[in-house]
């Protein structure tokens, strides 16, 4: 029972992000910066990278042309995007540009430099597939910003399970 409302639940945020968007709106993902966190753990400390990525979401409005744009932050560890790259693979979704590896440990500036690049090329070419997946839009939380939700089960429920 709870496969068919997850799948409903699917197609209801497919459908409402679709609805926001329309057929001409266009979300952009860039990485617009990064930074090492240290985070206490029930053994010591852990170290990692969270990166800073810049969504836009653009909407032609006005017959002549206007566009309303907008424009937030999210941060998101390299597993967030480990996920994504799963998530858009097990739908059968493309990207023609290789995910990036894990790093060691004992990566270099210069590795983690190049991570950052390499996951900037990967955002850029999955954030450019249309229409827009699920998974995209909870990973850059088009969802919110846009101005819709996902439904919730009373939703679902008082359709009667359809959407």
């Amino acid at each position: 029972p709870w496969v068919g409302v997850l799948r409903r639940a699917g197609r209801a945020i497919a459908a409402a992000l679709q609805a926001s968007l329309g057929d001409d709106g266009d979300v952009s993902a860039h990485i617009v910066g990064q930074r090492e966190v240290v985070a206490r753990t029930g053994s010591g400390t852990s170290a990692f990278t969270v990166y800073e990525v810049e969504v836009s979401l653009t909407h032609p409005t006005l017959p002549g042309g206007g566009e309303a744009k907008r424009t937030w932050t999210v941060l998101k560890r390299y597993s967030d995007f480990r996920s994504l790259a799963l998530a858009m693979r097990g739908s059968g979704i493309s990207v023609a540009a290789s995910f990036p590896e894990r790093l060691l440990l004992t990566s270099s500036r210069s590795s983690l430099r190049q991570r950052r690049v390499d996951l900037e090329a990967w955002l850029h070419e999955a954030s450019a597939v249309k229409p827009l997946s699920i998974s995209m839009a909870m990973f850059l939380d088009v969802t919110n910003q846009a101005g819709t939700r996902p439904p919730s089960a009373l939703d679902l429920g008082a359709s009667g399970g359809r959407v």
